[in-house]
Protein backbone atom coordinates (compact mmCIF):
# COMPACT_ATOMS: atom_id res chain seq x y z
CA UNK A 1 0.00 0.00 0.00
CA UNK A 2 1.41 3.22 -0.91
CA UNK A 3 1.75 6.36 1.35
CA UNK A 4 -0.64 8.28 -0.59
CA UNK A 5 -3.70 6.07 -0.96
CA UNK A 6 -3.65 5.51 3.29
CA UNK A 7 -5.26 8.06 5.60
CA UNK A 8 -3.88 10.76 7.07
CA UNK A 9 -3.69 8.92 10.41
CA UNK A 10 -2.52 5.79 9.10
CA UNK A 11 0.30 7.71 6.88
CA UNK A 12 1.71 9.78 10.19
CA UNK A 13 1.37 6.60 12.07
CA UNK A 14 3.87 4.39 9.28
CA UNK A 15 5.90 7.47 8.78
CA UNK A 16 6.65 7.84 12.40
CA UNK A 17 7.64 3.93 12.32
CA UNK A 18 9.58 4.36 9.26
CA UNK A 19 11.85 6.87 9.86
CA UNK A 20 14.31 5.44 12.99
CA UNK A 21 14.54 2.81 10.37
CA UNK A 22 15.47 5.29 7.10
CA UNK A 23 17.89 7.25 9.17
CA UNK A 24 19.61 3.74 9.98
CA UNK A 25 19.96 3.62 6.08
CA UNK A 26 20.67 7.41 5.53
CA UNK A 27 23.44 7.67 7.54
CA UNK A 28 25.02 4.91 6.66
CA UNK A 29 28.15 6.48 4.78
CA UNK A 30 28.46 3.14 2.27
CA UNK A 31 25.10 3.48 1.45
CA UNK A 32 25.44 7.22 0.91
CA UNK A 33 28.88 7.11 -1.22
CA UNK A 34 27.41 4.67 -3.32
CA UNK A 35 24.19 6.65 -3.71
CA UNK A 36 26.17 9.54 -4.75
CA UNK A 37 27.95 7.75 -7.51
CA UNK A 38 28.36 10.36 -10.20
CA UNK A 39 28.83 8.97 -14.64
CA UNK A 40 32.31 10.42 -16.24
CA UNK A 41 32.41 11.77 -19.66
CA UNK A 42 34.67 12.67 -22.44
CA UNK A 43 34.83 15.50 -24.06
CA UNK A 44 33.22 15.42 -27.57
CA UNK A 45 31.13 12.60 -26.31
CA UNK A 46 27.83 11.51 -28.03
CA UNK A 47 24.29 11.55 -26.90
CA UNK A 48 24.89 7.91 -26.79
CA UNK A 49 27.88 7.63 -25.36
CA UNK A 50 26.83 10.17 -22.18
CA UNK A 51 23.54 7.92 -21.75
CA UNK A 52 25.26 4.60 -21.92
CA UNK A 53 27.62 6.43 -18.70
CA UNK A 54 24.65 7.01 -17.40
CA UNK A 55 23.31 3.73 -17.43
CA UNK A 56 25.93 2.06 -16.33
CA UNK A 57 26.39 4.33 -12.99
CA UNK A 58 22.65 3.45 -12.30
CA UNK A 59 23.26 -0.19 -12.88
CA UNK A 60 26.32 0.03 -10.51
CA UNK A 61 24.07 2.16 -7.68
CA UNK A 62 21.48 -0.29 -8.08
CA UNK A 63 23.46 -3.38 -7.71
CA UNK A 64 25.58 -1.53 -4.96
CA UNK A 65 22.74 -0.60 -3.25
CA UNK A 66 21.03 -3.89 -3.08
CA UNK A 67 24.10 -5.27 -1.58
CA UNK A 68 24.51 -3.41 1.05
CA UNK A 69 21.03 -3.71 2.07
CA UNK A 70 21.09 -7.15 1.79
CA UNK A 71 24.13 -7.69 3.66
CA UNK A 72 24.63 -4.88 6.29
CA UNK A 73 20.40 -4.25 6.84
CA UNK A 74 18.60 -6.92 5.92
CA UNK A 75 16.46 -6.01 9.46
CA UNK A 76 15.91 -2.73 8.16
CA UNK A 77 14.47 -4.32 5.26
CA UNK A 78 12.03 -6.67 6.91
CA UNK A 79 11.19 -3.57 9.42
CA UNK A 80 10.01 -1.80 6.20
CA UNK A 81 8.57 -4.28 4.79
CA UNK A 82 6.54 -5.07 7.62
CA UNK A 83 5.35 -1.71 8.73
CA UNK A 84 4.09 -1.14 5.44
CA UNK A 85 2.49 -4.16 4.88
CA UNK A 86 0.86 -4.21 8.24
CA UNK A 87 2.23 -7.74 8.91
CA UNK A 88 4.91 -9.28 11.13
CA UNK A 89 8.72 -9.07 10.61
CA UNK A 90 8.49 -13.21 11.15
CA UNK A 91 5.05 -13.13 8.43
CA UNK A 92 7.63 -10.83 6.17
CA UNK A 93 10.75 -13.32 6.61
CA UNK A 94 8.27 -16.52 5.63
CA UNK A 95 6.10 -15.34 2.69
CA UNK A 96 6.88 -16.23 -0.89
CA UNK A 97 9.84 -14.56 -2.82
CA UNK A 98 7.25 -13.52 -5.43
CA UNK A 99 5.47 -11.55 -2.19
CA UNK A 100 8.03 -9.77 -1.15
CA UNK A 101 9.73 -8.90 -4.66
CA UNK A 102 6.06 -6.91 -5.58
CA UNK A 103 5.84 -5.57 -2.22
CA UNK A 104 9.32 -3.63 -2.91
CA UNK A 105 8.55 -2.90 -6.42
CA UNK A 106 5.45 -1.37 -5.01
CA UNK A 107 7.69 0.29 -2.38
CA UNK A 108 10.27 1.83 -4.91
CA UNK A 109 7.23 3.26 -6.94
CA UNK A 110 6.22 5.33 -3.81
CA UNK A 111 7.01 8.94 -4.39
CA UNK A 112 5.81 9.51 -1.17
CA UNK A 113 7.80 7.01 0.79
CA UNK A 114 11.11 7.59 -1.38
CA UNK A 115 11.08 11.40 -0.26
CA UNK A 116 11.55 10.02 3.01
CA UNK A 117 14.75 8.80 1.78
CA UNK A 118 15.57 11.55 0.26
CA UNK A 119 15.06 14.31 2.52
CA UNK A 120 16.50 12.54 5.43
CA UNK A 121 19.76 15.11 6.58
CA UNK A 122 22.90 12.81 7.52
Amino acid sequence: MKLSQLSTKVALNKMLMLIPVIKELVNDKKILEVWKKGYKIKPNSSALEIEIAKQEVNNEKIFGLLSLLLEEHENAIYKILSIMSDKKIEEVENQPITDTILQIEELLSDKELMQLFTTQKV
